[in-house]
């Protein structure tokens, strides 16, 4: 973190204090002029043009402050990208795959991936893959702010004679079984969903423990590979921010 940054920061959570203090003496005044005085006014305003450094500002119906963790700020930032799929599969072995490559800057990918199978099945993250050109069609990645119009640098496999900026590559049971793709190195691998079992979901509420910072100028395939014999479905989900690299 640069000395500007936390400068500022330290300053910010100084005037917080310096309010909190006030708030401790509400009960000295009237609401009306405890509202009204021009500390309270003073600091929430200072707050309110620091809220880009905090995460916080307030809310307009209880004058209380409102803090949002930097994932949910991504959000609201437009940096903040989801894409998704289904697929039914019918034998041992057959693999679902949602592939994709990572620009070559410092803008680098925070995500994480939720997956569910409806038997047995192997999930798995694989990191500098090797997937034949011309297989596997493209899948549109959405903005979660759907009022935003930013796209994501994250961008396709060679799916038909060129690379599409923006989208990523989905290989069903047949376009990944003569893809040819080379797994190498495997960042996270594990079994899910059983016998009898109708669903089991990988995924959780805290994101700290399944976020990935993907490598810059680097291949990622996520695959779901089917364990039974049984019909099956599987589910792939994916999201991610967008984030510049200060270190």
């Amino acid at each position: 973190m640069s000395k500007r940054k936390s400068l500022l920061i330290a300053f910010a959570l100084a005037l917080l204090f310096s309010f909190t203090v006030e708030v401790l003496h509400r009960n000295s005044l009237d609401a009306p002029a405890y509202a009204a005085s021009s500390d309270v006014l003073s600091a929430k305003a200072s707050l309110n043009k620091l809220s880009g450094w905090i995460g916080g500002a307030f809310d307009s119906a209880g004058d209380v402050p409102v803090v949002i963790d930097f994932a949910h700020h991504k959000v609201h930032n437009g940096d903040t990208f989801t894409c998704n799929l289904s697929n039914a599969t019918t034998n041992i072995g057959e693999m679902t795959v949602i592939a994709f490559s990572t620009p070559n800057t410092t803008e680098w990918t925070h995500l994480t991936v939720d997956v569910s199978a409806t038997h047995a099945a192997t999930f798995g993250i694989y990191e500098t893959t090797s997937i034949d050109d011309n297989e596997g069609t493209d899948l549109t990645v959405y903005n979660r702010d759907r009022n935003s119009s930013g796209t994501s640098t994250l961008y396709t496999c060679d799916t038909g004679g060129a690379i599409v900026i923006g989208k990523v590559s989905l290989f069903l049971e047949t376009a990944a079984a003569t893809a040819n793709i080379t797994k190498t190195t495997a960042i996270h691998v594990e079994q899910i969903g059983q016998a009898g079992n109708p669903i089991n979901v990988k995924g959780g509420n805290s994101r700290g423990t399944r976020e990935f910072v993907l490598k810059q100028n680097t291949q990622y395939a996520v695959i779901l590979t089917d364990g039974t014999v049984d019909d099956s479905t599987s589910n792939i989900v994916l999201n991610w921010y967008e984030h510049v690299n200060s270190n």
